[in-house]
């Protein structure tokens, strides 16, 4: 047991991160194209007795890559107090998971102190390994005198899983897509790629960006579509428009344009990495647009999956409407 004195009070100290607390990372892609932006995700889960943290003190502290022997740091943006803070104590009960912010990374050998660099590993093919490191810092945070703090506050670090992510080399109009994005300094999921190359997987991508569901909660959809202002407004990827963008009212007319679009990927790219939220997407869309037993039927399958978020959103939402 470790003490903490904070501005004149002692904390008393629990090891959150020992044998009931882990950390585990995640990508929502075994495997993706060369250009294509990792999705990363860092969950802490309590396996133990409840204990309290909070989740301003709670950080990614290190991120690191390998590709054959040794492992190498990346620069991480760094996320976590800044200054003098007060933090939210959180009760995290056995079972309980929180994600932790993963912020902008790049990880590349020639990566400087700022993260510039010239290649990032996501654009070089390849079999790549990644593990983070987790911190809970209240003993490296200034608190504010007054703020409210538990009994037993954890202190401590921990190492992630290791997991795996290959990047794959493009082939066909998805390499000629990446060929002139580069020769041309775009990104390859960008409008200007979508433009030359409709045809592309980058082009598909760029058009998923304006299908997610993003943070929205379940109820928080449930009560805008009741008013008719879900989906919300958007400028969408249009790559026959003069600047390959175009503004599509909320409600039914976005509603229209997701399905058609969700749809198309759905039938063109049944691989498609983020397939489950493709279909989530495209569910909640028919659900706006009135039609019932479409939405019912896309939102159950989603929801009938092992665990994942689409998953638990889907299964939320269902209850909501009274549909399961």
């Amino acid at each position: 047991m470790t003490t903490l004195k904070c501005y004149g009070a002692v904390l008393s100290l629990a090891v959150v991160f020992g044998s009931g607390m882990t950390a585990r990372l995640e990508s929502r892609k075994q495997s993706q194209l060369a250009g294509e932006a990792a999705d990363l995700r860092v969950v802490v889960t309590n396996a133990d007795k409840s204990e309290h943290v909070a989740r301003e003190l709670l950080s990614v502290t290190k991120l690191e890559i390998s590709s054959g022997s040794e492992w190498m740091a990346c620069w991480l943006e760094p996320i976590g107090p800044q200054g003098v803070v007060s933090p939210t104590w959180m009760e995290l009960k056995a079972g309980d998971e929180l994600p932790v912010g993963l912020g902008r990374f790049l990880c590349e050998p020639g990566a400087d102190a700022t993260g510039r660099t010239t290649t990032d590993w996501t654009s070089l093919p390849g079999v790549y390994r990644l593990r983070a490191h987790v911190a809970h810092s209240p003993s490296k945070a200034l608190l504010r005198a007054d703020a409210r703090v538990p009994g037993d506050v954890s202190d401590g670090e921990v190492d992630t899983n290791v997991i795996e992510v290959t990047v794959q080399e493009p082939h066909a109009v998805d390499a000629d897509a990446f060929a002139w994005a580069r020769a041309n300094g775009h990104d390859p999921v960008s409008v200007q790629v979508a433009r030359q190359f409709p045809a592309s997987s980058y082009a598909a991508l760029l058009i998923w960006r304006s299908l997610m569901v993003g943070a929205w909660s379940p109820e928080d959809v449930h009560k805008l579509m009741s008013r008719g202002q879900y989906p919300a407004w958007s400028s969408v990827p249009d790559p026959a428009s003069p600047d390959g963008w175009r503004s599509v009212d909320q409600g039914r007319d976005m509603a229209q344009w997701r399905v058609e679009q969700g749809e198309r990927i759905l039938r063109d790219r049944p691989h498609f990495p983020y397939e489950a939220g493709v279909r989530l997407s495209v569910g909640l869309s028919y659900a706006a647009l009135g039609k019932e037993a479409k939405a019912k039927k896309l939102l159950t399958a989603v929801a009938a999956r092992e665990a994942s978020p689409e998953a638990k959103w889907a299964a939320s939402y269902l209850s909501l409407r009274g549909w399961r």
